[in-house]
């Protein structure tokens, strides 16, 4: 049985793959994240969006196993630039109805968007909280971190504890 993940990577360019999220000033700490995962840049060719069309800045997806769910979370990261909540919302909808286009119609993964901005950035963080953006039968408010936190802090999980040696 091919997973969610080798089912992504059979769909899309390779060039959109990446292993990092980091655009500008901005970063996401992926230790500790749901694995195995893929994420999709979309600002790189074979990505599925055209130059034009509103776009987030990344779509991490992870597989899931027994007791852990598959993970779908478009992500925009925003490390300073004065953006609105309207622009922000649309950006990760965006990346909501490409992951819709690209994940098997069985899989219902759990589903979070997150915002990743500067300390700077307060008043965009309430205002995107007011809007729920709908995926697949869930609707959900999106969660702000701040650059550099863990992924896994916007996703509400723990991560599992590295062993002392």
């Amino acid at each position: 049985m091919t997973s969610l993940t080798e089912a992504i990577r059979e769909k899309l360019n390779p060039k959109c793959f990446v292993h990092s999220c980091n655009k500008g000033k901005c970063s996401v700490n992926l230790d500790g994240a749901p694995a195995p995962h893929v994420i999709i840049d979309f600002d790189k060719p074979g990505a599925l969006l055209g130059e034009s069309e509103t776009r987030c800045d990344y779509l991490f997806i992870a597989d899931g196993a027994d007791d852990v769910p598959e993970w779908v979370v478009p992500m925009e990261l925003s490390g300073g630039r004065n953006k609105k909540s309207g622009q922000t919302l649309a950006q990760l909808q965006a990346g909501a109805k490409v992951a819709c286009k690209i994940l098997p119609p069985n899989i219902i993964p759990k589903f979070q968007l997150v915002f990743v901005g500067s300390i700077g950035n307060s008043y965009l963080r309430k205002d995107i909280k007011k809007k729920k953006i709908s995926f697949r039968g869930q609707s959900e408010i999106t969660e702000a971190i701040s650059c550099g936190d863990p992924l896994t802090k916007a996703l509400k999980i723990t991560p599992p504890q590295k062993e002392a040696h």
